[in-house]
């Protein structure tokens, strides 16, 4: 069966982000984007509304 991938979205809002990335290394299928509003245009907020869609969990830190 193929599992949908897991999305982690780096925010910013957590200081510790390398341990919970370490974490989220054990999990299958997990890609991560990082976020930075100040710089991103439209189509790079489709693509991450896309990957959104496209992923079985979502998880912000």
């Amino acid at each position: 069966m193929n599992q949908k991938p897991t999305l982690v979205l780096e925010t910013g809002l957590f200081e510790d982000t390398d341990t919970l990335r370490g974490a989220l290394r054990y999990l299958d299928g997990v890609s991560i984007i990082r976020l930075q509003p100040d710089t991103m245009d439209t189509s790079d907020w489709d693509r991450v509304i896309t990957k959104i869609l496209a992923a079985d969990r979502v998880i912000a830190i």
